[in-house]
Order: structure tokens, then C-alpha cells, then sequence
């Protein structure tokens, strides 16, 4: 039997995209009967969610463990998604004969793989240098890992639900779900459904102002997978990170409130194309911005509807599986 080891990672700092994304290619891959391991870092909630889905794990503290613990398995290909792939750690990797899988996002870099995938939107961060032999590369925004549920949605009709998604990604560091809390309590009538990352900065400051929430709001913790969320929706409020895929996936207009730079230029992309509304920064914007936005887009259904249809031209939700196709084809 084939052995699939995901070299990834989740913290406060970085967030949880990256294990998301390989949880998501390790579901299909397992489908195939194929084994699969995880090499994470020390991170309680990451190592919380494999524990549950019942998926094999060892735990590195820093990089350099990684190198003995692919040493110690038989491992046939590795599957690489960090941040900030060190370049030590790839040579390594090759010099295992173990076949290599890379999955970036922001491109600048050297590259030693067999195969690299990058499925951003940003053209400009498809620019790397390759010290050995090029690798197979897949680039664009139909290599992005979603879950299998996501394009089960993005097939089926969208219908306005009287619903918000707020979704600032796993850790929001910045605080601007408080913010939106604030600013959407004006919409009486619409229910808010505020979902809260596993490493959520700012819990002493949300438990402040959850007692005073009216019934319009409901807190979900711990939650497994976004989709049915989204589509049940009819704005999403979204960091601009993998949310932003998802939900243009499903059609759901997006109002992006960015944290970090990279999300600012994604979110401009899925802006220009008419998928999504970028407000700017979440640390400087202000409430009755968010107000004004959201109303404006509440009463102009046509525009609701042409921003939905853009989602769903841009982003197929078929990334997972061709991305499944080229790890089965190497």
C-alpha cells in the first residue's frame, strides 16, 4: 500500500489554512485506500482535529525534527504545505528518494520537488527559481484544495436564506469578528452565525459580549468544515484567506475585512472580478462602513445575483481532485 505522509502546519500566528487544506486532499487520497500520516507541529488544536478524524500523527517541535522523523517511515511521497518551506528541509527530502509534492501560496522562492502547486490568484506569486531539475508545476486558482462538499454546493442553486456568515479565519488576530459583531447587530432581522477559530486571539473580549447578544446571534466553536455554513448564507464576511475560495466556490458574496497583506491582494483580485466586496484592512475600518456596505448590498439583489454567478466562474471546487490526480499520477 501506498504511504502518504502531509508535512503541514497551524498556529495562532499563521493560522489553520494550511492543515485545512491538506485534511482536505488527505480525505480523497484515503478514498483510494491509500495510508496517510501527518507530520505536525506542536499545536493542540491541529493535533485535536487528526485525534478525532482518527488520522495517524507524529508531532515535530521545530523543523530540523522533521528530516529523522521521515527517516524513521516508510513513506513513498511527501506532501509539504508550510508558510515558509525551508529550503534545508526540501533537499532533505530529496535526498530520501521519497517523491516530493510541494504546495505554496506565495511563490519568491528556490524550489527543489518533483512537483509544485500553487493554487493562488495573484499571477506574481508564481515566480520561483529551481536550483535542480524543474519540477512539474500546476498553477492557479483551479488547483486550490477545497473539501468535496464545496463542490457539491457550487452545483446547486443559491437562494437568499436571511442569513450572515462571519468567518475570520482561525485565529483573527487583528479582533475584527468583535467588530463585525457590533456593526451587524443593526440587522435585527437577519440571523448572524459567528463562527470562532480554534486558536481565536481575542476569547476574554467575545465573552464580555456574548452574554449581551440577542437571539440573532449564534456563536459555533469547533466547527468542522465551512461549506454547509456558507451556503446557507448570503454574505459571507471573510479575512480574504481560504474562505474567500470557498465561498465564491459556493456562490455566496463575500465582504473581506483583510489581516494580512497577502489577503489584501487576493481580496482586491476577487474584488475586481466581481466576486467580493474589499473593504480594507480589518484593524482600520470603521462600523458604520461595514453598515453601510452591507445594507447597500442587501438592497440591490441584481448586483447580489451577478456577484454569486462571478464566484462560481472563478472557482470550480474541483481542486482537491486534480490535485488527488496528480499525487496517484507521480
Amino acid at each position: 500500500m501506498k504511504n502518504v505522509v502531509f508535512c503541514t502546519e497551524a498556529s495562532e500566528k499563521i493560522g489553520f489554512g494550511h492543515f485545512m487544506e491538506c485534511l482536505g486532499i488527505a480525505t480523497k487520497l484515503s478514498d483510494n485506500k491509500i495510508k496517510i500520516s501527518f507530520l505536525i507541529n506542536d499545536n493542540r488544536s491541529a493535533v485535536r482535529f487528526l485525534s478525532k478524524l482518527c488520522l495517524p500523527y507524529q508531532v515535530y517541535s521545530d523543523f530540523s525534527e522533521i528530516d529523522p522523523l521521515l527517516k524513521m517511515n516508510n513513506f513513498s511521497k511527501c506532501i509539504t504545505n508550510l508558510r515558509s518551506i525551508p529550503f534545508d528541509l526540501m533537499k532533505k527530502i530529496k535526498q530520501q528518494r521519497i517523491k516530493s509534492i510541494i504546495i505554496d501560496e506565495l511563490g519568491n522562492k528556490p524550489i527543489i520537488a518533483d512537483v509544485l502547486i500553487n493554487g493562488a490568484v495573484v499571477e506574481k506569486w508564481y515566480k520561483y527559481f529551481y536550483p535542480e531539475k524543474k519540477p512539474k508545476t500546476y498553477f492557479g486558482p483551479k488547483y486550490m484544495a477545497l473539501g468535496e462538499r464545496f463542490l457539491k454546493y457550487h452545483n446547486k442553486e443559491k437562494k437568499i436564506t436571511g442569513t450572515f456568515l462571519v468567518s475570520m479565519g482561525g485565529v483573527d488576530r487583528s479582533g475584527t469578528t468583535l467588530k463585525l459583531v457590533k456593526a451587524l447587530k443593526i440587522f435585527s432581522e437577519i440571523k448572524k452565525k459567528i463562527v470562532i477559530g480554534p486558536g481565536f486571539y481575542h476569547k476574554k473580549e467575545l465573552h464580555e459580549i456574548e452574554t449581551k447578544l440577542d437571539k440573532s446571534f449564534e456563536l459555533l466553536y469547533d466547527v468542522n468544515g465551512l461549506s454547509d455554513l456558507i451556503y446557507e448564507s448570503d454574505i459571507v464576511f471573510s479575512a480574504g484567506g481560504n474562505t474567500l475560495h470557498e465561498a465564491s466556490c459556493i456562490g455566496t458574496p463575500a465582504i473581506v475585512l483583510w489581516e494580512d497583506r497577502h489577503e489584501e491582494e487576493q481580496a482586491e483580485w476577487f474584488a475586481k472580478k466581481g466576486a467580493a466586496i474589499n473593504l480594507g484592512s480589518g484593524i482600520d475600518i470603521k462600523e458604520e462602513k461595514v453598515i453601510e456596505t452591507t445594507d447597500t448590498l442587501l438592497k440591490t439583489p441584481i448586483r447580489w445575483r451577478k456577484m454569486s454567478g462571478k464566484g462560481k466562474e472563478l472557482i470550480d471546487g474541483k481542486g482537491t481532485e486534480r490535485i488527488v490526480n496528480i499525487i496517484n499520477q507521480l
